[in-house]
Protein backbone atom coordinates (compact mmCIF):
# COMPACT_ATOMS: atom_id res chain seq x y z
CA UNK A 1 0.00 0.00 0.00
CA UNK A 2 1.17 3.77 -0.77
CA UNK A 3 2.57 5.57 1.81
CA UNK A 4 -0.89 7.64 3.96
CA UNK A 5 -3.29 4.91 2.17
CA UNK A 6 -5.29 1.51 3.22
CA UNK A 7 -3.30 -1.57 1.74
CA UNK A 8 -5.62 -4.67 1.23
CA UNK A 9 -4.17 -6.56 4.48
CA UNK A 10 -5.46 -3.40 7.01
CA UNK A 11 -8.85 -3.77 5.18
CA UNK A 12 -9.07 -7.48 5.78
CA UNK A 13 -7.20 -6.69 9.46
CA UNK A 14 -10.29 -4.26 9.83
CA UNK A 15 -13.30 -6.51 9.31
CA UNK A 16 -11.86 -9.41 11.01
CA UNK A 17 -11.98 -7.22 14.29
CA UNK A 18 -14.66 -5.60 13.47
CA UNK A 19 -16.42 -9.22 13.19
CA UNK A 20 -14.44 -10.38 16.21
CA UNK A 21 -16.39 -7.29 17.33
CA UNK A 22 -20.16 -8.59 15.99
CA UNK A 23 -19.70 -12.36 17.21
CA UNK A 24 -18.43 -11.40 20.65
CA UNK A 25 -21.47 -9.34 21.04
CA UNK A 26 -23.94 -11.62 19.74
CA UNK A 27 -22.27 -14.71 21.85
CA UNK A 28 -22.89 -12.03 25.01
CA UNK A 29 -26.22 -11.21 23.82
CA UNK A 30 -27.25 -14.79 23.29
CA UNK A 31 -25.59 -15.97 26.31
CA UNK A 32 -27.77 -13.26 28.04
CA UNK A 33 -31.39 -14.45 26.52
CA UNK A 34 -30.28 -17.80 27.50
CA UNK A 35 -29.80 -17.03 31.36
CA UNK A 36 -33.14 -14.98 30.90
CA UNK A 37 -35.06 -17.80 29.14
CA UNK A 38 -33.56 -20.14 31.85
CA UNK A 39 -34.55 -17.73 34.89
CA UNK A 40 -38.01 -17.39 33.01
CA UNK A 41 -38.38 -21.00 32.19
CA UNK A 42 -37.61 -22.07 36.05
CA UNK A 43 -39.78 -19.27 37.20
CA UNK A 44 -42.53 -20.74 34.95
CA UNK A 45 -41.51 -24.22 36.11
CA UNK A 46 -42.20 -22.79 39.83
CA UNK A 47 -45.59 -21.40 38.63
CA UNK A 48 -46.77 -24.88 37.64
CA UNK A 49 -45.27 -26.33 40.75
CA UNK A 50 -47.06 -23.66 43.01
CA UNK A 51 -50.26 -23.89 40.78
CA UNK A 52 -50.04 -27.83 40.58
CA UNK A 53 -49.67 -27.51 44.17
CA UNK A 54 -52.72 -25.14 44.79
CA UNK A 55 -54.44 -27.51 42.17
CA UNK A 56 -54.31 -30.71 44.17
CA UNK A 57 -55.35 -28.40 47.72
CA UNK A 58 -58.08 -27.23 45.83
CA UNK A 59 -58.92 -30.98 45.36
CA UNK A 60 -58.60 -32.08 48.47
CA UNK A 61 -60.32 -29.33 49.55
CA UNK A 62 -63.18 -29.78 47.15
CA UNK A 63 -63.31 -33.35 48.17
CA UNK A 64 -64.03 -32.65 51.89
CA UNK A 65 -66.42 -30.20 50.62
CA UNK A 66 -68.22 -32.84 49.03
CA UNK A 67 -68.00 -35.07 51.98
CA UNK A 68 -69.30 -32.71 54.38
CA UNK A 69 -72.25 -31.91 51.76
CA UNK A 70 -72.90 -35.37 51.41
CA UNK A 71 -72.71 -35.72 55.33
CA UNK A 72 -74.97 -32.89 55.53
CA UNK A 73 -77.11 -33.93 52.70
CA UNK A 74 -77.28 -37.55 54.75
CA UNK A 75 -78.04 -35.62 58.61
CA UNK A 76 -80.89 -33.63 56.58
CA UNK A 77 -82.34 -36.89 55.23
CA UNK A 78 -82.38 -38.18 58.58
CA UNK A 79 -83.84 -35.15 60.19
CA UNK A 80 -86.19 -35.06 57.38
CA UNK A 81 -86.94 -39.24 57.86
CA UNK A 82 -87.28 -38.08 61.73
CA UNK A 83 -89.81 -35.12 61.47
CA UNK A 84 -92.30 -37.41 58.54
CA UNK A 85 -92.17 -39.75 61.39
CA UNK A 86 -92.78 -37.57 64.35
CA UNK A 87 -95.94 -35.55 61.52
CA UNK A 88 -97.16 -39.21 61.19
CA UNK A 89 -97.35 -40.15 65.06
CA UNK A 90 -98.74 -36.88 66.10
CA UNK A 91 -101.85 -36.29 63.15
CA UNK A 92 -101.78 -40.38 64.12
CA UNK A 93 -102.46 -39.79 68.07
CA UNK A 94 -104.73 -36.63 66.85
CA UNK A 95 -106.73 -38.98 64.89
CA UNK A 96 -107.15 -41.20 67.74
CA UNK A 97 -108.05 -38.31 70.23
CA UNK A 98 -110.85 -37.56 67.86
CA UNK A 99 -112.20 -40.47 65.79
CA UNK A 100 -115.06 -42.53 67.52
CA UNK A 101 -115.47 -46.22 67.23
CA UNK A 102 -118.60 -47.59 66.69
CA UNK A 103 -119.77 -51.08 68.00
CA UNK A 104 -123.51 -52.62 68.65
CA UNK A 105 -125.00 -55.00 70.87
CA UNK A 106 -127.95 -56.56 69.72
CA UNK A 107 -130.60 -56.84 72.66
CA UNK A 108 -133.44 -58.75 71.42
CA UNK A 109 -135.83 -58.86 68.23
CA UNK A 110 -138.86 -57.41 68.60
CA UNK A 111 -142.21 -58.14 66.63
CA UNK A 112 -142.81 -55.34 63.70
CA UNK A 113 -145.68 -53.71 63.37
CA UNK A 114 -147.25 -56.25 60.90
CA UNK A 115 -146.28 -59.09 63.48
CA UNK A 116 -143.53 -60.25 61.46
CA UNK A 117 -142.38 -63.85 62.71
CA UNK A 118 -139.17 -63.65 62.20
CA UNK A 119 -139.05 -60.42 64.55
CA UNK A 120 -136.50 -58.33 62.03
CA UNK A 121 -136.88 -55.36 64.16
CA UNK A 122 -134.23 -55.18 66.68
CA UNK A 123 -133.10 -53.45 70.03
CA UNK A 124 -130.20 -52.72 70.24
CA UNK A 125 -127.03 -50.98 72.46
CA UNK A 126 -125.20 -48.38 70.37
CA UNK A 127 -121.91 -47.51 71.86
CA UNK A 128 -119.07 -45.09 70.84
CA UNK A 129 -115.71 -46.66 72.33
CA UNK A 130 -113.67 -44.03 70.80
CA UNK A 131 -112.73 -40.96 72.43
CA UNK A 132 -114.05 -38.58 69.73
CA UNK A 133 -117.73 -37.65 69.15
CA UNK A 134 -119.35 -40.05 66.16
CA UNK A 135 -121.68 -37.72 64.35
CA UNK A 136 -124.90 -38.54 61.88
CA UNK A 137 -125.01 -42.81 63.30
CA UNK A 138 -126.49 -45.28 61.34
CA UNK A 139 -126.91 -48.46 62.16
CA UNK A 140 -127.94 -51.09 58.66
CA UNK A 141 -129.04 -55.26 59.09
CA UNK A 142 -130.72 -57.43 56.77
CA UNK A 143 -131.99 -61.10 57.29
CA UNK A 144 -129.34 -63.45 55.42
CA UNK A 145 -131.94 -65.50 54.46
CA UNK A 146 -134.33 -63.02 52.84
CA UNK A 147 -132.80 -59.84 50.68
CA UNK A 148 -136.09 -57.91 51.29
CA UNK A 149 -136.25 -57.66 55.11
CA UNK A 150 -133.98 -55.44 56.57
CA UNK A 151 -133.83 -53.14 59.34
CA UNK A 152 -132.10 -49.37 60.05
CA UNK A 153 -131.90 -47.25 63.36
CA UNK A 154 -130.00 -43.23 63.39
CA UNK A 155 -129.13 -41.28 66.13
CA UNK A 156 -127.33 -37.77 65.49
CA UNK A 157 -124.36 -38.34 67.43
CA UNK A 158 -122.71 -39.87 70.73
CA UNK A 159 -119.68 -38.38 72.32
CA UNK A 160 -116.94 -40.59 73.86
CA UNK A 161 -117.53 -43.67 75.56
CA UNK A 162 -121.42 -42.94 75.47
CA UNK A 163 -124.27 -45.46 74.85
CA UNK A 164 -127.87 -45.34 73.75
CA UNK A 165 -130.35 -48.14 73.41
CA UNK A 166 -131.91 -47.66 69.58
CA UNK A 167 -134.80 -50.34 67.89
CA UNK A 168 -133.88 -50.45 64.60
CA UNK A 169 -136.93 -50.44 62.32
CA UNK A 170 -138.14 -53.22 59.97
CA UNK A 171 -138.24 -52.23 56.06
CA UNK A 172 -139.61 -53.86 53.27
CA UNK A 173 -138.45 -54.03 49.71
CA UNK A 174 -134.69 -55.25 48.42
CA UNK A 175 -132.27 -54.67 50.94
CA UNK A 176 -129.51 -51.93 49.76
CA UNK A 177 -126.49 -54.37 49.73
CA UNK A 178 -124.59 -51.58 48.45
CA UNK A 179 -123.86 -50.37 52.08
CA UNK A 180 -121.88 -54.07 52.76
CA UNK A 181 -119.92 -54.19 49.89
CA UNK A 182 -118.10 -57.38 49.87
CA UNK A 183 -114.67 -57.22 52.25
CA UNK A 184 -112.06 -60.11 52.77
CA UNK A 185 -111.63 -61.27 55.92
CA UNK A 186 -108.15 -61.32 57.82
CA UNK A 187 -107.54 -65.02 56.76
CA UNK A 188 -108.58 -63.93 52.85
CA UNK A 189 -112.59 -64.93 53.09
CA UNK A 190 -114.43 -63.15 51.02
CA UNK A 191 -118.32 -62.76 51.89
CA UNK A 192 -120.81 -60.03 52.82
CA UNK A 193 -121.26 -58.98 56.18
CA UNK A 194 -124.69 -58.92 57.21
CA UNK A 195 -124.40 -55.36 59.34
CA UNK A 196 -123.10 -52.31 59.29
CA UNK A 197 -122.66 -49.00 61.37
CA UNK A 198 -122.14 -45.73 59.84
CA UNK A 199 -120.22 -41.73 61.35
CA UNK A 200 -119.17 -39.07 60.42
CA UNK A 201 -115.83 -37.45 62.77
CA UNK A 202 -115.82 -34.05 63.84
CA UNK A 203 -113.76 -33.58 60.78
CA UNK A 204 -116.46 -34.27 58.20
CA UNK A 205 -114.49 -38.25 57.46
CA UNK A 206 -117.03 -40.75 56.72
CA UNK A 207 -116.60 -43.94 58.74
CA UNK A 208 -117.59 -47.45 58.41
CA UNK A 209 -117.87 -50.37 60.81
CA UNK A 210 -118.52 -54.24 59.92
CA UNK A 211 -119.43 -55.50 63.22
CA UNK A 212 -117.49 -59.00 63.50
CA UNK A 213 -114.32 -57.47 61.58
CA UNK A 214 -111.50 -55.42 62.37
CA UNK A 215 -110.59 -51.91 62.08
CA UNK A 216 -112.82 -49.71 60.28
CA UNK A 217 -113.06 -47.96 56.83
CA UNK A 218 -112.67 -44.20 56.18
CA UNK A 219 -113.43 -42.39 53.08
CA UNK A 220 -112.32 -38.71 53.52
CA UNK A 221 -114.03 -35.42 51.28
CA UNK A 222 -112.06 -35.36 48.13
CA UNK A 223 -110.07 -38.77 47.82
CA UNK A 224 -111.08 -41.12 44.90
CA UNK A 225 -112.25 -43.74 44.42
CA UNK A 226 -115.65 -43.01 46.45
CA UNK A 227 -116.66 -46.16 47.35
CA UNK A 228 -120.58 -46.69 47.14
CA UNK A 229 -121.13 -46.85 50.95
CA UNK A 230 -119.59 -43.28 51.83
CA UNK A 231 -122.45 -41.37 49.32
CA UNK A 232 -125.29 -43.38 49.85
CA UNK A 233 -128.44 -41.35 49.96
CA UNK A 234 -130.03 -43.58 52.51
CA UNK A 235 -127.16 -43.21 55.16
CA UNK A 236 -125.67 -39.92 54.56
CA UNK A 237 -129.17 -37.72 53.03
Amino acid sequence: MASGGWSTADTVETIAAVAEVLAAGFTATMAWMTRRLARETKAMATGTKELAHQTRDMAAATNDMATETKRVAESSEREATATETLVDEARQDRSLSWSPYLTRTVIHHVPNAVGNPLGLNEKITLTNLGKGQALRCYYFACEPENTTLWCYATHPGLTGDQSVELVAVAQSGMTPMHLLQMVPHDDGRVDAPFAALFCEDVFGNRIRFLPGRTGREIWRPGEAPVPDWAVAPLVWS
